[in-house]
């Protein structure tokens, strides 16, 4: 997805897309508001959405496999851990599920932001994380240490910016209220990803049933 808002940063010449790919991935942290706007003037179909959700998932899985190849695992650990196609079905699905309870928990609280809008801000979330994770892969080849505290930094930083982009495309103006609906969507992914790992099996994931 962020490549694909490439193009759109060089054709339009007014406002803040005039500014530059970097200026908008710094206002994602420090005017988030700012970025909704933006997002929300591109006025992407639900079409090109999927396929950038699609092609979100498939990098992620893809770098995942990437990092386990030039960073091997220690130890001998589950394929839940070591299978990109694994990761990439946990991770596009908690991704899906993501969109929707946003969408549909927010609009229980009362916000007012179309699935579309929902949509296009965490794919442009999700294309920012993607590459913040490259830079932590290569963090991790001179320091995993270093790597494992900025990607605890960047999860930080990364619910922050969450919870204000469902508080400004909600329209609550009222942090609370979206960090209130932040949690909530989190409990529904984490039991729609165990509902999902009970289906799969333990013994499908080289995970032992004993404790």
């Amino acid at each position: 997805m962020v490549l694909a808002l490439l193009p759109e940063l060089h054709r339009r010449r007014a406002g803040i897309v005039n500014n530059g790919f970097t200026k908008l991935a710094l206002e994602t942290v420090t005017a988030p508001q700012t970025v909704i706007d933006w997002l929300q003037s591109l006025q992407l179909s639900r079409e090109v959405l999927w396929h950038a959700i699609g092609l979100i998932i498939v990098l992620n899985a893809l770098l995942f496999g990437l990092t386990n190849i030039v960073a091997p695992p220690v130890e001998d650990l589950p394929l839940l851990f070591t299978s990109p196609l694994l990761f990439g079905t946990l991770t596009g699905t908690g991704f899906l599920l993501t969109v929707y309870a946003v969408f549909f928990i927010g609009r229980g609280f009362g916000g007012g932001g179309s699935l579309e809008t929902v949509m296009v801000s965490l794919v442009w979330l999700q294309g920012l994380r993607l590459m913040v994770q490259v830079g932590l892969s290569l963090v991790m080849l001179i320091s995993p240490t270093l790597s494992a505290l900025l990607a605890f930094g960047a999860s930080l930083l990364g619910c922050w910016i969450l919870v204000n982009f469902i508080n400004r495309f909600h329209g609550f103006d009222n942090i609370f209220t979206a960090l209130i609906v932040m949690v909530v969507v989190g409990l529904v992914v984490v039991l729609g990803l165990v509902g999902l790992l009970s289906v799969i099996g333990p013994e499908n994931l080289g995970v032992s049933t004993y404790v």
